[in-house]
């Protein structure tokens, strides 16, 4: 709920957020079990080097709480500036950090008397929630309801049949201790003009850092070939250990003929954002070797170009073409072995850092072609909709 009030020059805005349920769930994965294969010719002979199955009962009962609360103070210090600025603090059940606030400003000012030059700028910190969804994770598979059964050299197609089989210990998720809630410190500075009625153009610019970022590691991994608690297999945890940093800057510009009913709109993003971690049980590499994380992003392009353009051909007909232009994605090189002992196919081969591959770039053209027409007779003072909208 937000409560609202004005004084003055001043809008202020103060707000409270509770989110909460209890949850029962049986989801089941991976339960039928799954081969890996180093290699396709290592498929084509029927030796795999792995077989991992999640067995036990996946029945698990929670409850998941968060709550916010914040308040805010726009303030018109000036006919053409704008001045915010806020705090809001967050809390969340399952996690033991309570010092979250969160400071947040911004402004938007338009320097010239005809309006059409608008500056906005602003910046904060930001926290994340611990999702329920990884809670549910670490509660199911805890090595007693559920666990990961990991057999190393199996047999094809009966896993258990072959003469090195090896079955590990146990696999389970843990959450760390000391997790805490992901935090982004972000600030972003932009410009917009209106050079006429038909033409507009807006750019932008945005850093972000992100620290305490959830990630997996494995704290069981075999050092030099021997696990630290051999009474057990991998062991994930998840913790606040993971960073992220990303800049983004953003062009667009807009045309608009209303007596010819023509739209043309074109977009440019330039984009680099690198972190240490894919997500809360995505593994390293190396749990040893954090460091070696570092990388871009996956999946996300540096360069992207987007536009569309709208045009009437002949009465009712309507044209519309769009197009896309990406550079290549990052992805992560991997050596298809295990060649750490981890029972974790993620191997990089030597040198090569992480999601340094690149794919081609990629892009995309579209067309519409529409007809409108209508039908039927519009009711002469018949009745209103809201706004006073005639109902048809």
């Amino acid at each position: 709920t937000n409560v609202d009030w004005t004084k003055g020059r001043h809008a202020i805005r103060t707000g409270v957020l509770v989110e909460g349920g209890s949850y029962k769930s049986d989801s089941r994965t991976n339960y039928l079990g799954t081969f890996v294969f180093p290699s396709f010719e290592e498929f084509q002979a029927g030796r795999p080097a792995t077989f991992t199955q999640r067995i036990g009962d996946p029945l698990v009962e929670y409850s998941h709480w968060q709550a916010g609360l914040f308040v805010q103070d726009d303030w018109r210090a000036h006919a053409n500036l704008t001045l915010s600025g806020g705090l809001r603090y967050e809390l969340q059940s399952h996690l033991d950090d309570r010092i979250n606030f969160a400071p947040r400003a911004s402004f938007t000012w338009s320097p010239f008397k005809n309006g059409r030059t608008t500056i906005r700028g602003g910046g904060g910190i930001f926290y994340d929630w611990l999702e329920a969804e990884v809670y549910e994770q670490v509660l199911r598979v805890d090595g007693q309801r559920q666990r990961d059964l990991v057999i190393t050299n199996p047999g094809f197609p009966d896993p258990f049949s072959g003469g090195d089989v090896e079955i590990l210990p146990s696999s389970k998720y843990v959450l760390a201790d000391d997790l805490v809630m992901p935090r982004r410190v972000m600030g972003n500075v932009g410009l917009s003009h209106q050079f006429s009625a038909k033409l507009g153009m807006n750019v932008s610019y945005s850093r972000m850092r992100g620290d305490n970022r959830l990630r997996g590691r494995n704290i069981n991994a075999p050092l030099n070939g021997v696990r630290p608690d051999p009474t057990l297999g991998n062991v994930t945890q998840v913790e606040s250990t993971a960073h992220m940093r990303g800049q983004t800057f953003v062009a667009g510009m807009n045309v608009q003929i209303p007596e010819h009913r023509i739209m043309l709109f074109a977009n440019y993003v330039w984009l680099k954002q690198e972190s240490d971690s894919d997500g809360p049980f995505s593994l390293p590499a190396d749990s040893y070797d954090l460091a070696s994380e570092w990388g871009p992003v996956s999946g996300m392009p540096r360069h992207s170009f987007s536009g569309m353009f709208s045009t009437p051909l002949i009465k009712n007909m309507r044209l519309s073409l769009t197009g896309a232009v990406r550079s290549g994605t990052p992805y992560n090189i991997t050596t298809g072995r295990d060649d750490n002992g981890d029972t974790v196919f993620n191997d990089r081969p030597k040198g090569v850092g992480r999601n340094t591959g690149r794919t081609e770039m990629t892009w995309e053209v579209g067309g519409r072609l529409s007809y409108a027409f209508g039908f039927g007779q519009r009711a002469a003072g018949g009745t209103r909709g809201p706004g006073g909208a005639p109902v048809m």
